[in-house]
């Protein structure tokens, strides 16, 4: 007799769900859900910085002895991830842009921090990992600013999130085009482009000098610059210009255009301080079939960007906030939904 083996579930929890999960004890009982649906648990490294964030340090410690259990898959980090699509871009469209020898020794070492070594911190060392995290509290508080503005604008402007995959930028006047974004001759451009263009040439050009003497964290230069030569891949603003707004491809950067989208779908809704981490998040929605959140403004949200993606990304799914049961039946009742 043959038998027919189910493929597991990859799921994903938002941080309110392990958050729940830990207020509750409830790490048994969820160990049991996860094993009789035969589910595979994925954590992105980002959930559990975002709880080390929490105040509190006896629930932040429930929490994270809930997310660390031995069978939990472990996510690389979200900068890892993105910074691998903008490399393999590079391979196709720029290979003269590449380092002759890949320094992937860096890589390793870096891999193995954000998938084991920062997990051992929140564990060994929570205290300062927190402090840390709020000394760079400044950097989420920007970005929460630059959503609201963005609100505004989209409120003012009739924006629909219903016109996200056209969503497009163009600058009349030919030199504010020029100082933007060298190059650029100011025609129509998808907004994704235009924005991706502009994180890219801030973190391998503008932050990577600049780390080099300030010692700042210059994340995306250290993952893309294993690959590739940063000082000639910023050589030339313009064919940077043109490598972005002209040459990669959106099906190609699947990664960081979720990244790009996610806070746009949010114009549409109340901007609140979790915003930046949202769209952290939303990197890894190709590492997992289902996404469970208790915050319905988030999966309405992911909803918006996963029509307009264009591509399968993880179905996102709302956990009730009916006290009346279990955060674990709960939990159970969204997978079999």
């Amino acid at each position: 007799m043959i038998q027919v083996r189910r493929a597991p579930i990859r799921v994903a929890l938002d941080t309110n769900i392990w958050s729940y999960l830990g207020d509750a004890g409830a790490a048994a009982e969820f160990q049991r859900l996860v094993e009789g649906r035969g589910l595979v648990v994925t954590i992105p490294p980002s959930t559990l910085l975002e709880v080390m964030r929490l105040r509190a340090g006896e629930p932040r410690s429930r929490i994270v002895k809930v997310m660390s259990h031995a069978r939990r898959v472990r996510l690389p980090s979200e900068a890892e991830l993105e910074s691998s699509e903008v490399v393999n871009e590079v391979r196709r469209c720029r290979p003269r842009w590449l380092r002759q020898f890949s320094n992937t020794g860096r890589v390793a070492s870096l891999n193995t921090y954000w998938t084991k070594g920062v997990w051992r911190e929140a564990q060994e060392k929570p205290e300062r990992m927190h402090t840390f995290l709020l000394d760079d509290k400044r950097k989420s508080d920007l970005l929460v600013h630059v959503q609201r503005s963005n609100r505004s604008a989209a409120l003012r402007d009739n924006f629909d999130p219903a016109d996200l995959s056209h969503l497009e930028i163009s600058a009349p006047d030919l030199n504010d085009a020029a100082r933007v974004a060298p190059g650029w001759n100011g025609r129509s451009i998808a907004a994704w482009r235009f924005d991706c263009r502009g994180i890219y040439w801030c973190a391998l050009k503008e932050v990577y000098q600049r780390s080099l003497l300030t010692g700042e964290d210059a994340t995306y230069a250290d993952w893309v610059g294993a690959y590739v030569d940063l000082t000639r891949m910023t050589a030339d603003p313009e064919d940077f210009t043109t490598f972005w707004f002209e040459d990669v491809e959106r099906t190609s950067l699947q990664r960081n255009w979720i990244r790009w989208a996610v806070p746009q779908a949010q114009t549409s809704m109340k901007i609140t301080p979790g915003n930046p981490f949202d769209g952290q998040h939303g990197a890894y929605h190709l590492d997992y079939g289902l996404y469970l959140s208790a915050d319905k403004r988030y999966i309405e949200a992911l909803n918006i960007v996963r029509r307009h993606a264009g591509f399968a990304m993880a179905e996102p799914r709302l956990v009730s906030g009916d006290t009346d049961s279990s955060i674990v039946d709960r939990i159970d009742a969204a997978i079999v939904t």
